[in-house]
């Protein structure tokens, strides 16, 4: 999403960070070279997808130790990550879920004051 407010950082890894944008509450989720923006929604079914990823048993699929497979709408277009990488994408998707859910919680509380 093209968005031209200002992103506030919610969460960071040593290989990513996710932006959230205030004035439409997107999120940016920045990975390695992968760039993903997501509604709220869409960021907790991100979230729940890539906590649900089991590594590929075929290893004619593996490519080198990149058995977590990402598969998308379109067959042409995948991504292929380490078990560490899944690790660290796990990471930094919880981490990013709870400070937002930090801040919606201090937003309500701070509103009924």
């Amino acid at each position: 999403m093209a968005c031209t407010h200002p992103l506030e950082p919610l969460y960071q890894t040593e290989h990513g960070i996710v932006f959230r944008c205030r004035c439409c509450n997107w999120f940016n989720v920045f990975f390695g070279p992968i760039i993903l923006a997501h509604s709220v929604h869409g960021f907790q079914e991100l979230k729940t997808l890539i906590e649900q990823i089991v590594p590929e048993q075929d290893l004619a699929f593996h490519v080198g130790a990149r058995c977590y497979h990402l598969r998308t709408g379109n067959r042409q277009v995948g991504l292929a990550f380490t078990q560490e990488e899944i690790e660290e994408l796990r990471e930094l998707l919880k981490g990013a879920a709870v400070m937002y859910e930090l801040d919606t919680i201090l937003k309500k509380d701070s509103e009924t004051r």
